[in-house]
């Protein structure tokens, strides 16, 4: 069965990072993501299914930073945890630029 593919996203500063998570509808990953991510306190959005048979849904945890974004401190924090509760799927991390936003 097709895995789960996770990258953590950042606007600059790079402060501030969701998870986007896509996928197979039926895989039985997505309970185990899901769990995690809510167990250290981020919110799930389900996002709109690209198709049938894909999954969308992207992660975020508020933080007490400018407009509810991360301090130095939270992102390490938050990260670290994260990365804690989601051992043995793949990670990465994406430095959004304007590009990727246009």
């Amino acid at each position: 069965m097709e895995k789960l593919t996770l990258e953590f996203q950042a606007k600059q500063p790079y402060k501030t990072y969701w998870l986007n998570v896509t996928g197979p509808i039926d895989s039985p990953e997505w309970d185990r993501v899901s769990a995690a991510m809510k167990g250290l306190g981020w919110e799930e959005k389900l996002l709109n299914t690209p198709t049938a048979t894909e999954g969308w849904r992207q992660y975020t945890l508020p933080g007490t930073g400018m407009f509810n974004g991360w301090t130095d401190d939270e992102k390490d924090l938050n990260l670290g945890k994260a990365a804690q509760a989601l051992s043995g799927f793949k990670l990465t991390y994406r430095n959004m630029t304007l590009a990727d936003l246009l």
